[in-house]
């Protein structure tokens, strides 16, 4: 098994498997640390990545989860990709299930990543999208 990478993200702490360490029996040489800052958006695109992948929002009811994932999906996709996926998502004709699938995620990173006070304000809207994408 490669070597666990960790991370940081919103003041919480993961951990996962480094995509490029996994298989590589070479020893791991130097430390790589660094800041990236994300809007909201960003993080969408880089749940979208993994929701369209395969993974279901089921699997992302968990906060740490999402954390988790966000994290990995930025070391492991090209920002370029996940910019790239922020703009198609902007896009996106309501009604699609690309925009249901975006506005659940939305919903979704407002209640693991914003503020308290709006966390429990944006939870029924959250409901709602997930309904509609589950339809």
């Amino acid at each position: 098994m490669g070597e666990f990478a960790k991370g940081s993200i919103g003041g919480h702490g993961v951990v996962f498997q480094a995509a490029h360490r996994d298989g590589n029996d070479t020893p791991a040489a130097v430390q790589v640390s660094m800041t990236v800052p994300m809007s909201y958006e960003d993080i969408v695109a880089a749940l979208y990545i993994v929701a369209t992948g395969g993974m279901g929002l089921d699997e992302l009811a968990d906060d740490d989860m999402v954390r988790r994932v966000v994290v990995e999906t930025l070391l492991s996709e090209d920002s370029a990709f996940l910019t790239s996926v922020s703009v198609d998502l902007e896009e996106a004709r309501s009604g699609s299930a690309e925009y249901a699938l975006a506005q659940a995620l939305r919903a979704r990173v407002v209640e693991v990543f914003a503020p308290t006070a709006s966390r429990s304000a944006k939870s029924a809207s959250r409901r709602r999208a997930l309904a509609e994408v589950s339809a």
